[in-house]
Formats: structure tokens, sequence, C-alpha cells
């Protein structure tokens, strides 16, 4: 996501990623509980080589490589430099830009790019190894399932402490008390012990007898089950390590990709569509929000299509004059107060797979605020405009190129 800057400093900073300019990665870890620990910068721990790994359409959406220099196999002591590197710890990556402005001064900009947990650390006689995946893995197995969360309920569990056993109850915010899928998504989080939110409750609200918990198991995990419950809505740990719902209709691209000498892209660029995956028409069957003395809600049905300037549309797929509807059939517990608001659910869903059956790779200069899923553009020849999603890409954070379609492998030295 973009840094916390506005007006001319957006500007400049996003004029720099067009043109040379310095960078600088740091690191930081931190515990379990979000405390900051340690700090690695080029002047106590620099990074040798590193990556971050983005797949949309894995449920572990980041996965951090990293190479530090000047790391003893024997500094583990506290306060040695590298010693807070351990698997119970958090990694944050900070890839800093230096921005010039007009006046002839520069700022440094820090653009989130990775915060999670370590999962593993190899140490050797000059570097230390390090791989991390993003948050979702909290909510994954082999992570238990907690399952206590129906309104009103007294719920307790014993854990085990350094101390003993103690026992500790449920608190009240982390209870059921809304079927509104942004409170849902809020107390299955705080349930499982996360707080850093940006999850709007918003006005699609979910079936008291919805049966949630019919679709997690302790074999699938939380993750899936929040997921669903977003339903039209993307649900990711964005870059900072903050859970976040969003909107997946996005009006402007995240970012404009370009050729030729003021462009970002380097290797020519493969486009491809796979239409065996690929829709041009949702159909929405859900719930109307029962009026009066209505005992059940009634049905509610919404047919949205590609607009005819598609060049997939049902229109210009159109054989001998008959348009060629390709149907995803979308059956839902949702209850919708009108059509209005399902017709923009249906409508934000076929927008995404209808980008998501474009796959488009090249490589071009890093862009370190792109999110998955994010929306992005490609202008070939200042003339021909393709917009896809980003659902797949690899930031370098050393010098090199950066990957979009695709994922490249570093290799360690």
């Amino acid at each position: 996501m973009l840094p916390d800057i506005h007006g001319d400093n957006l500007k400049d900073y996003l004029e720099a990623l067009r043109s040379s300019h310095e960078v600088s990665v740091s690191a930081e870890v931190y515990t379990s509980d979000d405390v900051l620990l340690e700090r690695y910068d080029a002047d106590n721990l620099p990074i040798i080589e590193g990556q971050v790994d983005v797949d949309d359409e894995a449920e572990i959406k980041r996965q951090l490589m990293l190479s530090l220099a000047n790391v003893s196999e024997t500094s583990t002591d506290p306060g040695s430099p590298g010693s807070a590197l351990q698997a119970k710890r958090q990694l944050r990556v900070l890839y800093s830009v230096l921005v010039p402005h007009e006046d002839g001064t520069s700022d440094w900009v820090d653009v989130d790019v990775f915060y999670g947990p370590i999962t593993r650390v190899k140490r050797g006689e000059t570097t230390v190894e390090v791989e991390a995946q993003s948050k979702e893995t909290f909510l994954l197995p082999p992570n238990r399932l907690l399952r206590s969360l129906i309104p009103n309920e007294d719920d307790t569990r014993t854990v085990e402490t350094e101390d003993g056993e103690r026992v500790v109850t449920v608190e009240e915010d982390s209870k059921i008390t809304s079927y509104h899928a942004g409170a849902l998504i809020k107390t299955l989080a705080k349930r499982h012990g996360e707080t850093r939110l940006r999850v709007p409750r918003g006005d699609r609200k979910l079936p008291e007898d919805a049966k949630l918990f019919d679709r997690a198991s302790q074999e699938t995990g939380v993750w899936p089950l929040m997921v669903a419950i977003a339903g039209p809505k993307q649900l990711l740990y964005t870059a900072d390590g903050w859970l976040t719902l969003r909107t997946r209709r996005q009006n402007n691209p995240a970012w404009v990709f370009k050729d030729g000498n003021d462009g970002t892209v380097i290797s020519a660029p493969v486009v491809e569509w796979d239409m065996t995956t690929f829709r041009n028409v949702v159909e929405l069957r859900a719930f109307q929000k029962k009026q009066g003395n209505e005992k059940e809600n009634p049905t509610l049905r919404v047919v949205v299509s590609l607009e005819n300037s598609h060049p997939l549309s049902p229109r210009s797929l159109a054989r001998k004059g008959h348009p060629r509807e390709l149907v995803e059939v979308i059956a839902s517990d949702d209850v919708y107060a009108d059509g209005a608001q399902a017709r923009n659910d249906a409508r934000a869903h076929l927008e995404r797979i209808a980008h998501e059956a474009l796959n488009v790779s090249f490589d071009c200069f890093p862009i370190p605020h792109l999110e998955p899923g994010d929306l992005v553009a490609l202008d070939l020849d200042g003339q021909r405009r393709t917009t896809f999603a980003a659902r797949k890409f690899t930031l370098p954070l050393t010098p090199g190129t950066m990957s979009m379609g695709y994922n490249r492998k570093v290799r360690y030295h």
C-alpha cells in the first residue's frame, strides 16, 4: 500500500520510482505481541540478498527470504547483532526510497513490504538465512481452531505458562454479537490473537443460522472461513501486517507500467488469456431482507455481464448473432436489504474474475507499494492499455529487477 504521504511528497515519490533512485532496505524484529526488539540496517547487519514473493492465489500471500551478513554462529547472547532472530519472532521489512524534491532537498520514504512470523533460521559462520511468512499462517493449520464464539457462552480454557497453568476467559469483544461480515471477521481475528485490524463492519450481513463453523475444521483452519465471510470483498494481510478488508472494485490502477525511455518495463511483456476459467456473466442467488409480516427472506436473483465494449463480453463472443454467455452461478446465504447491493457485489465479483483470467508477465523497476490483487495497467507504445490484477510478483530487496506475473527464486551463496 502507498506510504502515508500526500500532495507533492506523494507525487515526488511516484516520480522517483520511474527514474534512477537510491534504495535502502532495513529489517526489524518483533515479538509475537508486536513489541520491537531489534533493528538491522547497513550499519549493523546488512542485508546481502533477499526478496519478497507475493501470490494472491495462495493462502499465505507473502513469503520472505533474507540473507544477512556478519552474524556469527555463536552470537546468540542478548545484545549481540542477530540474537533476536528466532523462530518465535516476527520480522518487518522496510524498503526505503530516497526521494528528491524540486527545491533540491531529499527525504527517505519508508514503504512496508513485509510483516510476519519467522519460519526458518539458518546460522552460518558469516551469514544467517531467514525465511518468514505473512500472518495468514497464524490462522492456518496446525494452529488450533478456536470454536467457542457463541454469544453469552461462558467460555474458558486452560493454558500452560512458565508459572504453571491458568484459566483464561474469553473477552466480551471476542464473542459473536453481530452477524455483519466485517464484525464477524474482527471477532474471529481477535479470538485468535489479532488486534491490527482495518476491517469496517459494512452493510453485508449473514443470517444468524448460517452455521459458520460447518465451513471450518481443524484441517482447514479459520482463515478460509474468514475469506468466505468476506464474500465479494478482499480479505488480506497488507504488507504492514494489518488485517484488511477492502473492495475489489478499483476505479484507478495502483500503478501504470509503461515501456520506452520514461517507462518502468524492462523486458518484453507476455500477455496470455486463460479461457478455460474465464466467465463473462455472474448470476447471484441470495436472499432479500424480509418485510412486514413475511416469515422468511424471499429469494433474490441478479444477473450481471461484462460491458459490450469488453473484448470478451457476451456480445463480443457472439456466434451468428447469439451472445455467448459464460456463466458463473453463486449461491449465497447472504441477506441483502435490496437488489442494488447484491448487484454491486455481483459486479465486483465479475470484474475480479475477468481481471484474473488475464495473465501478464514482464520484468520491471521495483514498485514496492503494490499489494496482491491491486489493479494495475500496462501501456505499450503509449497507445494500447491492458488492465489486470497484480496476482503474482517478486520484489527484490537487493539490486535487481521486479518480476510481474511470476515468482523468481533467490540463490543464496
